[in-house]
């Protein structure tokens, strides 16, 4: 029987470590606005971005805030109805500054200690059935091609990126050897993608929304394959893939597929889904199987933050 690996239990362990935010201010966000635009949670700052020592919410909904912290999808997260919504009235800003250096899992467990604090959050950890997509090498084996040069200083470029596309129509990605990143390109343009955010857990990928927009040919440089899961994760719409590949290390990525479309050259030509581009183009399969997965259900939290 396979084991799929409790997703929540790095960040869960770190709370023991007593890691905290240098500094935090919690206050619940207000009305809506009335620009809907505006009334939809945002994320700034924090490990992989441009000002990875300040962390920054606005009108952050609790599901989304203690998804984050735990590396896990909204789904997993067992509570009160108004702790589970992503849309209620119940929002959140949230400012904090982060030690040099800090990891994502590590700011996870400083959000969870910020939560206990302030929301007196407590919770423990239980099991619940899901559908579930494995990532496995294909029958004819792997065609992942291992990176030319493994990036080791995160980076993310400042401002926007133009991009070019070769002969083959793949974007040409700028020399250099950051850990993580990529370009995507179709008939609306080409587009620069940082990967540092993408941990397999959530993706949150600027610039990288193309789904339903045709056919899409990526370059993707110096990514992992728990990298690679969460770039998987947008396009076949689930949260829940998992890796059973046994593949390490980095590696430089060429794939293209379309979202229910045809290629824009060749109406008779249908574009691969994402499942079929894996198998035939990196040999690497998306197959759907059920899976028993760890969710946190909420035994305590309040509605209203103690005073900062």
């Amino acid at each position: 029987m396979k084991t799929f690996a409790f997703l929540a239990l790095g960040a869960a362990l770190l709370i023991a470590q007593d890691l905290h935010f240098d500094v935090a201010s919690v206050k619940p966000s207000g009305p809506p606005p009335a620009d809907r635009n505006q009334a939809f949670m945002r994320l700034m700052g924090g490990p992989g971005s441009n000002d990875p020592e300040r962390l920054r919410y606005t009108r952050a909904s609790m599901v989304q805030l203690l998804a984050r912290s735990f590396l896990i999808q909204p789904d997993q997260i067992v509570g009160p109805d108004w702790v589970k919504t992503e849309d209620g009235p119940e929002r959140f800003d949230i400012t904090a500054n982060l030690p040099a250096n800090t990891t994502r899992e590590q700011m996870g467990a400083m959000m969870l200690n910020l939560l206990k604090e302030r929301f007196h959050f407590a919770w423990h950890g239980d099991k619940k059935d899901f559908d579930v997509y494995e990532l496995v090498i294909a029958k004819e084996g792997s065609k992942m091609k291992a990176a030319e040069v493994p990036g080791t200083i995160p980076e993310t470029p400042n401002g926007p990126l133009h991009i070019n596309s070769g002969g083959d129509g793949f974007p040409i990605l700028p020399p250099g050897s950051t850990m993580g990143e990529g370009a995507a390109a179709n008939g609306n343009g080409s587009m620069f993608m940082s990967l540092q955010a993408l941990t397999g857990f959530q993706i949150i990928v600027p610039g990288s929304g193309m789904p339903g927009m045709g056919f899409t040919r990526f370059t993707l440089r110096n990514i992992t394959i728990k990298q690679l899961i969460g770039f998987a994760q947008r396009y076949v719409q689930s949260g829940h893939v998992v890796d059973h590949t046994g593949l390490t290390g980095t590696f430089d990525i060429k794939i293209a597929f379309g979202a229910g479309a045809s290629r824009g050259d060749d109406a008779n030509d249908p574009a691969p889904d994402i499942f079929n581009a894996f198998e035939k183009q990196l040999g690497l399969k998306i197959q759907k199987t059920k899976a028993p997965l760890d969710v946190i259900v909420v035994d305590r939290i309040d509605k209203i933050p103690t005073d900062n």
